[in-house]
């Protein structure tokens, strides 16, 4: 992956902020948020129902090549509502990067993503992201906020 000086990372806090900084610095490409919250259901508020992305304008616009990057996709409804809120402002190009996919996910992803940059598509997905990560730290707000402040 070689991204356009006219690419921009959205990262989807707060587990894509990490690895958004990464892409954004290692490309020398900006980098900002994209704002979708998950919707828990009533019993288990990890298991997502439905998912809610901002209305407001984020750094990009039509002319540029976004890349969304989250820490893994578990039930796709979040990046699903971010990658509608991106594709209403009509960028060049959408791609997504997320190191664990499964793969029904990614099937869908094909028909709406220009590329998709994954490190894994397990056989037989485990439920949650956090399952395939050695170190799965919880980040906050406030991790956050410092981790954008560095940008």
């Amino acid at each position: 992956m070689k991204p356009s000086k006219n690419a921009i990372v959205l990262a989807m806090p707060r587990g894509g902020v990490p690895l958004g900084l990464t892409i954004a610095d290692e490309f020398n490409i900006p980098l900002d948020v994209i704002l979708a919250k998950k919707i828990g259901h009533q019993m288990n508020s990890e298991f997502a129902i439905g998912a809610i992305a901002e209305g407001g304008e984020p750094l990009m616009n039509d002319d540029k090549y976004v890349i969304l990057v989250d820490n893994g996709i578990a039930t796709r409804h979040t990046m699903f509502a971010s990658i509608e809120s991106v594709c209403s402002k009509k960028p060049l190009s959408n791609s997504a990067a997320v190191p664990i996919i499964p793969e029904d996910t990614f099937k869908a992803l094909e028909k709406v993503e220009d590329n998709i940059y994954f490190v894994q598509i397990p056989e037989a997905f485990l439920g949650s992201v956090s399952a395939y990560y050695d170190n799965f730290p919880q980040f906050d707000g406030y991790n956050v906020q410092h981790l954008l402040v560095k940008k």
